[in-house]
């Protein structure tokens, strides 16, 4: 009886033993009580199989090579005479097609949502610079492969030596151990060509090959900037500016990046200080440009048609409005109200209106020439960023419904993208103001009842099936919704949707909720984190049948700016 026990002790304890991942890529111990890895020195990950290297102060690394969706780490110990001197740890992609990240955390290694320095730009050159801190001496540098990319990297400290990053590149001098660029060359290695203008200035038959850049920089005696930029019809440039340093497409105060082919940018309060811009190409471009400078008037934008100009400079406004232009109205619209307007070129106009019902509030834009876009905002003014619903159409009439608005103040901005003379009106309606393309009107809300496999106010998109442990590409525009159905079979207990950006980081937003589609109001699981790439949503429970399919909602957020494809799968993939 006893030899019995025994046996089945041992068949106990060896079922219990957990296998360790890729068995530690025999980098490794396995801890099969566990399941967890312990790497050999210079390896981490869960199976030890992400190479670590320690660098020194001032080494410079050659023929580094990360591939797509994978990592590449080193460790910087500073030793204790190199506390207070920053590290500039500069990369240099060194093949056409690559493109790669860099992240650095203190004491820990850094992933794709945490970090306490990151550059994330597509630029073929980059740096992060990690201050100087006295409590603080070991750092770990991650770099993750967007695409297969080949690079050097160079850890430069004043500490380490006299010398300078890849000796300032022959483009300037090395001055203590720090580079001073001759122009037109600037960076921390002089890598970054900026030539200086003067306004008026013209440049025409300008040519930038894919995601290349070319920048610029001025010096402003007056207030206000303005560029015009014309391309050809199968060009498309953005622009990007930033006060006293180099723009990138993730750091810059001012930014145009429309889809139109003949565009202008106007900022102001630039006097007396350096502004730097950059024109970056979506794809091979030709266009001209020119730069002019001008003392903002405070009356040149016709004082919003809410008052006169008196002493040629300064706006009267009418009872009911506020403002430099008198651009804010200062009372709420009535039901039926209709007010006309004027907004300059990327200048706002504000109104308001006040619910206490659960009929649809329908505003409706008119305007003839120009073009203007809405938005509305519960309870504060929106921007282009911050917005409850939005309509960016080029059409000469848009109308925006606020469904089932409750008892709460709702804001509306229109918005010059060009130049235009208006006609806005709120009104409350009961009916169904959209046609239910794909349903019928439910008159006691208001609202849209969808037919099976088709969502959205208007019940006009279309529903796809989200199927486990297969990937689904999805095209997004900005302001766009994509729906999917996950459907929660009998056995279900878990769920597990994670979308990947390909071409941007925070940008696309991703919803579910059990029985019914989410919107940016109403929702059980979202993931809105603007600083990663790869979005998570996950649950499990033994009621999860019980509760009904899981309808998930991808969403382009105000921060697309460009149509985009996600991936989206339900499972955990190895990323």
């Amino acid at each position: 009886m006893l030899a019995k026990v025994l046996v089945v002790l041992v068949i106990i304890g060896f079922v219990l033993a957990k296998e360790c991942p890729n068995n530690c890529s025999n980098m490794g111990s396995c801890n099969q009580q566990t399941g967890q890895c312990t790497c050999v020195a210079q390896r981490v990950g869960l199976d030890c199989s992400i190479p670590l290297q320690n660098v020194t102060l001032g080494a410079t690394l050659i023929n580094q090579y990360v591939e797509a969706s994978t990592w590449l780490f080193y460790a910087i110990n500073k030793p204790q005479s190199a506390l207070s001197q920053p590290v500039t740890v500069i990369v240099t992609e060194t093949n056409s097609d690559g493109d790669a990240d860099m992240y650095v955390r203190r004491n820990q290694l850094p992933t794709l949502s945490e970090y306490d320095w990151r550059d994330i730009t597509i630029k073929k050159n980059f740096s992060v610079v990690i201050p100087a801190e006295a409590n603080t001496n070991l750092y770990y540098v991650g770099i993750f492969g967007f695409k297969n990319t080949n690079f050097k990297i160079n850890f430069h400290s004043d500490a380490a030596s006299n010398g300078c990053p890849d000796n300032c590149n022959g483009h300037g001098n090395c001055v203590a151990g720090r580079c001073v660029c001759t122009a037109p060359w600037e960076g921390a290695n002089c890598t970054v060509s900026v030539n200086t203008v003067t306004p008026p200035h013209t440049e025409t038959d300008v040519a930038i090959p894919k995601y290349g850049w070319i920048y610029f920089k001025v010096r402003p005696t007056t207030n206000e900037l303005i560029w015009n930029v014309t391309e050809t019809a199968e060009s498309d440039v953005d622009i990007y500016v930033k006060k006293g340093g180099i723009p990138s497409r993730v750091n810059f105060d001012y930014a145009e990046t429309g889809i139109h082919h003949d565009f202008s940018l106007k900022i102001v309060d630039v006097a007396n200080q350096w502004v730097y811009f950059g024109f970056y190409a979506f794809r091979d471009s030709h266009f001209s440009w020119l730069l002019n400078s001008a003392v903002q008037q405070k009356c040149e934008a016709k004082c919003s048609m809410h008052g006169r100009c008196v002493f040629g400079n300064t706006c009267a406004c009418d009872a009911s409005y506020r403002g430099q232009n008198c651009e804010q109205m200062t009372r709420d619209l009535f039901a039926g109200e209709k007010v006309r307007g004027y907004v300059d070129n990327y200048e706002w106009n504000f109104y308001s209106f006040y619910t206490e019902s659960v009929d649809s509030v329908v505003v409706q834009l008119d305007h003839a020439s120009g073009d203007c876009d809405l938005y509305v905002r519960n309870e504060t003014n929106p921007t282009r960023f911050d917005y409850s619903y939005r309509d960016l159409s080029l059409n000469n009439s848009v109308t925006l419904i606020v469904p089932d608005p409750g008892h709460k103040h709702w804001k509306i901005g229109v918005y010059g993208f060009r130049e235009c003379t208006y006609n806005l009106t709120v009104t409350v309606d009961s009916s169904c103001p959209q046609r239910c393309v794909h349903g019928r009107c439910v008159h006691e809300s208001g609202m849209c009842s969808c037919e099976p496999g088709w969502a959205g106010e208007s019940c006009d998109i279309a529903v796809a099936e989200l199927v486990s442990n297969q990937v689904v590409n999805v095209q997004i525009n900005p302001g766009q919704w994509k729906y999917f159905k996950l459907p929660m079979h009998r056995a279900a207990t878990a769920f597990n949707v994670v979308l990947k950006e390909s071409e941007t980081t925070g940008a696309v937003w991703l919803f579910a909720d059990y029985g019914f589609y989410p919107d940016l109001r109403i929702y059980t699981f979202h993931d809105i984190r603007t600083n990663t790439a790869i979005h998570r949503l996950k649950d499990s429970s033994s009621y999860l049948a019980y509760w009904g399919d899981l309808y998930v909602g991808v969403y382009g957020s105000p921060f697309l700016l460009n149509p985009t494809t996600v991936q989206l799968y339900n499972f955990v993939p190895n990323f």
